[in-house]
């Protein structure tokens, strides 16, 4: 109840077949949310992708993001999201709500301007026995930098986030890999000037942090 009072969707927008909703809400690194949506005709929500919480004290957090640009091309009608808030992520205690639900309209069919970023190519590599993450090259003065995930395994639903010096997310992008060595080209662009620390994720288990520091 003390969360649903503070947390709210507060802005949504559709472009090009791709949505964009921000919300904002209080959280901790153990919980974290799932945004789900529901096409027109559809009857039923599924899920779309989720977000890490972030920090070790329970705060505030605005600019919380997720885009969803997995829309089909000429969709139109009216398409709802709503975002639930895993507080407890643990099996024996699991515990969840729904804060908050919106809708975007589509009145013509979509039509996706550019195809989405292609899956990096993996490197293969031998002797890969722990979890690492290099930030590369940091500092950096270009509008992406190199993230390279090293694991023993595949990951199939790879998170990274990028948060300030404050814990607020900037950015997070949802990629998959095998095991081995990927590399990942990161757009930076609207960031600005200052201190992050990037975090990879293997759903809610975390992988490894890193420094990045942009000129």
């Amino acid at each position: 109840m003390l969360l649903n009072k503070y947390a709210k969707i507060t802005s949504s927008s559709n472009t090009n077949c791709r949505t964009t909703l921000n919300w904002k809400s209080k959280d901790v690194s153990s919980m974290k949310y799932e945004i789900e949506r529901k096409l027109p005709l559809e009857t039923a929500y599924a899920k779309v992708g989720e977000l890490q919480g972030t920090g070790t004290i329970l705060s505030n957090k605005t600019g919380l993001q997720f885009i969803d640009n997995s829309i089909a091309n000429g969709t139109v009608g009216t398409i709802w999201y709503r975002i639930k808030q895993v507080i407890d992520t643990s099996a024996a205690g699991l515990a969840s709500t729904y804060f908050d639900s919106v809708s975007v309209i589509i009145a013509t069919p979509c039509i996706l301007l550019s195809l989405p970023t292609p899956t990096p190519t993996p490197t293969p590599i031998v002797n890969i026995t722990v979890d690492r993450i290099i930030v590369m090259p940091t500092p950096v003065s270009t509008p992406q930098f190199t993230l390279r995930v090293e694991t023993p395994y595949a990951v199939n639903n790879l998170t990274i986030c990028i948060t300030d010096m404050k814990g607020s997310l900037m950015n997070q992008l949802k990629k998959s890999k095998v095991a081995g060595r990927t590399d990942f080209v990161v757009d930076i662009s609207r960031l600005d000037k200052g201190t992050y620390v990037v975090s990879v994720y293997n759903e809610s288990i975390l992988i490894g942090n890193g420094r990045l520091v942009k000129l």
